[in-house]
């Protein structure tokens, strides 16, 4: 799967911090990478609520609130609590441990 550029922008903004603080090992990358895709999906539902508006006509002629809504909340409440698991919050950050020193994060493109 190719990052979007909204992911790969998170990526970059998120993993300076989290190598110059020593919060990161290779074993949290699936993490972070997870946490760039929920990130990546609340920009894209935005888009597409911002594009298509908040409301959306059924076959039956109902208005109701835009199916990416769910998605939105979804991708938001997942990257919340990845944010805090990986030490992103200033809650979290507080309580992050030191990553061992030897684990060499320079072969990722992070």
């Amino acid at each position: 799967m190719v990052a979007s550029r909204s992911e790969s922008g998170v990526a970059a903004r998120c993993s300076g911090g989290l190598r110059e603080r020593r919060t990161i090992t290779k074993a949290d990358l699936p993490t972070l990478e997870s946490y760039c895709l929920a990130c990546g999906l609340v920009r894209s539902s935005q888009k597409l609520i911002a594009a298509e508006g908040e409301l959306v006509v059924t076959t039956r002629g109902e208005k109701k609130r835009h199916p990416a809504h769910q998605t939105l909340f979804q991708a938001l409440t997942e990257s919340r609590r990845l944010a805090a698991e990986l030490g992103l919050t200033p809650a979290s950050r507080n309580k992050a441990a030191l990553a061992a020193v030897d684990d060499d994060l320079s072969d990722f493109d992070l």
